[in-house]
């Protein structure tokens, strides 16, 4: 916009989102209140020195954050991009729960987009890169995984239950019919897991899922008017009845 401007084209400086200060790369996915809300909800804080731009301020970024998170940042700038160009061409934008919701989304299918490349190329078996680790002494430890069956429009999910020494306590899986957005497909297996969990008495138990942005949107109690949502709503509720739980 500055750029137009200089070039004596009539254009609106104020950024669209906070119509508050004026708009610049930074300040639309760094430094506006709204992008400031997005990522602290999901997880990341970027209080750091001053910087003059968005380049520098990338490049920070990139040096403190691991490749994972570098890519959880990549898809949240990229929609918070998305949320500006539909406030401006289509006078709508999304609260900072739904932006969050539409970055994993598309992080997830990404993710999976590759998978599936590497799968049709090499005939392999893909390892994740997840190293599980040990509750601590006298806590259990719950991994929650879900899939998605497109061809049935169902999900599965799964759910292992492991002791101190990393000894199997309880297992359980199961199946729905649920829409295969990925975001709602994790929160869903986690409400199965934490019911399950209700339902057995378990107490000192942690949720573990591989889904970081889910997590911090479950710690952060970030709710929004969606089926993801009102899934989100569930959790918290469950989890609330639920005796020294937590979220990993």
């Amino acid at each position: 916009m500055m750029v137009l401007a200089g070039r004596h084209i009539p254009v609106n400086l104020l950024c669209p989102i906070c119509v508050s200060d004026y708009e610049s790369v930074l300040h639309t996915l760094v430094l506006c209140p709204v992008a400031c809300g997005v990522w602290s909800k999901a997880g990341f804080n970027f209080n750091s020195a001053p910087v003059s731009s968005f380049g520098e301020w990338w490049q920070a970024v990139c040096k403190g954050c691991s490749v994972e998170d570098r890519n959880s940042v990549a898809v949240i700038l990229w929609s918070l991009w998305n949320n500006r160009n539909n406030k401006v061409w289509n006078g709508k934008c999304d609260l900072a729960a739904g932006i969050i919701h539409k970055a994993l989304s598309a992080l997830f299918l990404w993710r999976a987009a590759q998978e599936a490349e590497v799968l049709m190329h090499h005939n392999v078996e893909v390892e994740v890169g997840f190293k599980w680790l040990k509750p601590t002494c006298g806590s259990l430890k719950c991994n929650v995984d879900a899939a998605v069956f497109a061809s049935e429009k169902k999900i599965g999910f799964g759910c292992i239950i492991r002791d101190e020494n990393g000894s199997l306590v309880r297992e359980i899986n199961g199946g729905m019919f649920a829409p295969a957005d990925p975001l709602l497909v994790e929160a869903l297996g986690v409400r199965e897991a934490l019911s399950w969990i209700k339902q057995l008495g378990l107490s000192n138990v942690c949720v573990e899922t591989d889904s970081r942005l889910l997590v911090n949107v479950l710690k952060g109690k970030t709710l929004c008017l969606s089926s993801f949502g009102l899934v989100v709503k569930d959790c918290l509720e469950l989890a609330s009845d639920l005796v020294n739980f937590s979220f990993a």
